[in-house]
């Protein structure tokens, strides 16, 4: 008889702050004078998956349970969904989506060619994330994990950002 393993969110912990402006959320090591400081301290990013078809749906994903028997949770259940989750279509994704419902859904049903998108949380374990991150703000740390900077792209600053999505 297969076990499931516990749900684990997949997440990255860093120091740094979170940054409210133009209606969007940054994630800065440091606070910038044109922006409102949202949290600070640790914030976990966890990371969405969009929906196939449904792309304002993103879900977080905490354990994969395969139609087969048996399941992965937290990183494993990550790097199963990117590097071999073609094998098994079927198999059920659980965790939480964008806006605070938990979900399940099968694997075909996930665009997993679509970005990925970043979700802040503060303090680490709130239930509810912030909002969706626009990209990252200022100088990057080098301890900041790989996934995060490949998740967001990077501005100097705020009137950076600006002029390139406007």
């Amino acid at each position: 008889m297969y076990r499931l393993p516990p749900r684990q969110p997949v997440q990255d912990i860093v120091s740094g702050v979170v940054l409210r402006a133009f209606d969007r959320l940054f994630l800065a090591s440091e606070p910038t004078p044109d922006a409102e400081v949202i949290a600070s301290g640790s914030v976990a990013v966890r990371y969405g998956i969009v929906y196939l078809g449904r792309a304002y749906h993103a879900i977080m994903p905490e354990l994969v349970a395969l139609d087969t028997g048996g399941g992965f949770a937290g990183e494993e259940a990550w790097n199963f969904l990117f590097e071999q989750s073609n094998l098994f279509p079927r198999a059920d994704v659980i965790g939480f989506r964008e806006d605070g419902q938990e979900d399940m859904v099968t694997v075909k049903s996930l665009d997993l060619m679509y970005p990925v998108r970043a979700f802040a949380f503060h303090p680490a374990d709130a239930p509810v994330n912030l909002g969706q991150l626009s990209a990252l703000l200022g100088a990057v740390p080098a301890e900041w994990p790989a996934r995060l900077t490949d998740a967001l792209d990077a501005y100097p600053d705020l009137a950076t950002y600006k002029a390139q999505h406007s």
